[in-house]
Order: structure tokens, then sequence, then C-alpha cells
């Protein structure tokens, strides 16, 4: 009948209209992320910023976290840490809803060495060993030893600068016991300035 016809071309237009903005969200996104690679923060910051709304609607929170995580890190770059840490806090928020444990390992550590940087060694103990617990429960992850030797350097840089040395020293023994043997990838985490 006209009724259920209306109807599904209502839902239709609904569908065709989400599926565009999963399109929309993704196509910003990689953007992005291709800007982000050749280092063109302006187009980076423009595209990221678009993909937000599309990736929030079409519940692409995968992205959307990592979305959040690159301009974190673009902007801890540019010397905005407090708007780094709102962007990694937005990331770490969608990561922990929706379980999104491999990528709310990399903002754990990202964060963590964001408060390194402050000198708030003890929240960036916080957040580096939340990131360790969450690699524990994710060891098939095939970043895993990327990941674990971050977390040895960040811990080892907070008990340093806590003049903890011989707590530095182990994290540093287990950092060297990581590399031995094993590839690490630094791709989207920020590295430790001192």
């Amino acid at each position: 009948d006209l009724h259920s016809l209306r109807r599904r071309q209502r839902q239709m237009c609904i569908r065709d209209r989400q599926d565009d903005e999963k399109l929309l969200g993704y196509a910003y996104y990689y953007s992005g992320e291709t800007y982000y690679l050749l280092n063109d923060v302006d187009k980076l910051f423009r595209n990221l910023s678009c993909s937000l709304p599309y990736l929030e609607h079409s519940r692409q929170h995968g992205l959307l976290a990592r979305a959040y995580n690159i301009l974190a890190i673009t902007s801890m770059n540019r010397g905005n840490a407090p708007f780094a840490m709102d962007y990694y806090l937005n990331a770490r928020m969608y990561c922990e809803k929706y379980k999104l444990y491999d990528i709310g390992i990399i903002i754990n550590i990202n964060i963590g060495m964001l408060y390194n940087n402050f000198g708030e060694y003890r929240q960036a103990e916080k957040y580096l060993e939340q990131a360790y617990d969450l690699l524990q429960k994710n060891k098939e992850i095939p970043e895993y030893y990327s990941y674990l030797l971050n977390i040895y350097i960040g811990l080892g840089n907070s008990c340093f600068y806590q003049e903890e040395y011989m707590q530095a020293q182990e994290y540093a023994l287990r950092a060297k016991e990581v590399c031995s043997g094993h590839p690490v990838s630094y791709t989207h985490l920020t590295l430790p300035t001192t």
C-alpha cells in the first residue's frame, strides 16, 4: 500500500544519509591522517575536525578515538598542551565506553608522556600503568612490544625525574630486554622528550 511505500522510502533516505555520514567521516579522517603524515597541520586540523561529527553519528568510534589522538599529538607538538590533554581525554572516553582496548593503550601511553612533560610524574605513572594493564590483557596485538617499550621508557623517565634511580634503572633494563630481538614501531605514539 501507499503508506508502506512511503515509510520504506523514508527508511531508505535515512539509511542513505547514514551511509553518507559514514563515508564522509571515513574520507575526512583518512585525509586528515594523510596530512598528518605529510606534516600539513592546517589541512590535518581542518579534515580531522570535519570528521568528528560524521564519525560520531555513524558510530565509527575507533576512527573517532584515533582522530582525537592525532589532534592531541599535533596540538602537543605545537606547544598547546591544554588542547592536547582535552583531545586525549576525549579519545580515552571513547576507548573506555566502547572497549577499544588497542587504541586505549596508545591513548594512555600518550597521556602518561604528556604528564611527564608537565613534570606531573605520579599522574604519568598512573596512566602508563593503566596502559600496561590494558596491554597485558591484549598481548595478541601486533604492536605489543612497541607499546611495552614506550611504557617502560615513560615509567623509567617518571622514576628518574623523581630521583628513584633504582626503579628507573629497572625500567631501563626492561626496555633494553624488549629491544633485544623485537621490532618496534612508533606510529601514533608521542615519543618522550626531556
